[in-house]
């Protein structure tokens, strides 16, 4: 009964939604009651008025083309990771295996060289990937691949990235952004506790007020989200950690993306392909789309509404990594390493030379350089 009641409120009352809320459904003092991925799922629909095939696949990540060049991608990843293992990898303890698990950041199948891509360059680093681009959150906790990937390959290392495409694929961002034009009366006043947290986590005045700024024209809908995506996670972590508690688990939240629908055509010989790909994949189907649908047609906005979603993104992955319950869990914070639009390939995903910081960071984690649990830019 408390967990029913504790849905209803997650999903219709979200400004009241507690830390003790979701403990209780993470933590309950019945094993019998704790949140189920199943029922995770049901809420997620619920959210996003979605149907149950919808939930069950994954979206562009296994349909059409995609599907295959990811398929493709995929293969042979992990061919070079059996021959690595085969050859004795194991043998070296300063060696380390890693399992990777997550959406486009992970796995851009074709001309984008993204995180994983850079990772794998190390001799020291046998990966074996899971990853789909495209595939959202939902599917990776309902499929559930990384469960029987981890007693299969043991490794030292266990990469996630995910929650990006739950919250735009589909125009699922429509479904948490307010119509100023039709529904001016629904843009939320921002409480103090939010101004003040924004500003006690961001050293940079202009971006705390445009973080500030966006926060208005976010629908309950989308606290909703971050809950459930917490959730996710945490079911996700405290799983992983009780069978495996020495294992690292590293994270990561994205960076302020740009909506936009350009397609990028003119002479750059270095990125001839960009074009060609942003037309095949619609670039602008994931965020500016949404933005027009509702009526929210300045730029300037529309960044600063992404730049709120992001921020609350980030911080909530940094809230769980900071618990106490996970000593071995660490987030990348990606915000700001883009610089300006040309450092972005389309909305949604850095250029190259982008993700090949990113793997920087990530490998200063997993080597156990960077002690804190944490890892920030130094932009």
């Amino acid at each position: 009964m408390l967990k029913a009641q504790l849905i209803t409120k997650l999903l219709k009352n979200q400004a009241a939604f507690t830390e003790k809320d979701l403990d209780q459904l993470l933590r309950p003092a019945n094993p019998k009651d704790k949140i189920t991925t199943r029922e995770l799922s049901k809420i997620i629909r619920r959210i996003f008025d979605i149907n149950e095939n919808t939930i069950l696949n994954r979206s562009d990540a296994s349909e059409g083309m995609i599907g295959r060049l990811n398929r493709r991608s995929k293969r042979k990843r992990n061919k070079a990771y059996i021959r690595k293992i085969r050859k004795g990898f194991r043998s070296n303890p300063q060696n380390k295996v890693i399992l990777a698990e997550g959406d486009s950041w992970f796995e851009f199948p074709i001309f984008i060289k993204d995180i994983i891509d850079w990772l794998i360059k190390r001799e020291d680093y046998a990966i074996y990937s899971l990853a789909y681009g495209g595939d959202w959150l939902a599917n990776i906790m309902y499929q559930g691949e990384y469960i029987e990937g981890l007693p299969i390959h043991d490794p030292d290392v266990f990469l996630i990235s995910g929650g990006g495409n739950d919250m735009v694929g589909g125009n699922r961002l429509t479904t948490m952004l307010v119509n100023p034009v039709k529904n001016p009366e629904k843009l939320a006043d921002v409480s103090n506790e939010y101004v003040d947290f924004v500003r006690n986590r961001t050293d940079n005045t202009h971006e705390a007020n445009e973080i500030i700024e966006g926060k208005p024209y976010l629908t309950g809908e989308f606290t909703s989200f971050i809950n459930v995506i917490r959730l996710q996670y945490e079911l996700m972590f405290s799983n992983i950690f009780t069978k495996y508690p020495n294992l690292k688990i590293i994270t990561q939240g994205y960076d302020y993306a740009c909506p936009d629908p350009r397609i990028h055509f003119g002479i750059n010989l270095c990125n001839w392909h960009q074009p060609f790909l942003n037309l095949a994949a619609g670039t602008g189907k994931w965020l500016y789309q949404s933005f027009m649908l509702k009526g929210i047609t300045m730029e300037e906005l529309q960044r600063k509404i992404v730049k709120t979603m992001i921020f609350d993104f980030n911080e909530m992955l940094i809230k769980i990594a900071m618990k106490s319950d996970y000593p071995n869990l660490y987030h990348i914070d990606c915000r700001r390493i883009c610089t300006s639009r040309n450092d972005w390939y389309d909305e949604l995903h850095p250029k190259p030379y982008v993700f090949k910081k990113i793997a920087r960071k990530y490998q200063e984690c997993i080597d156990g350089i960077i002690k804190g649990k944490v890892v920030l830019f130094n932009t």
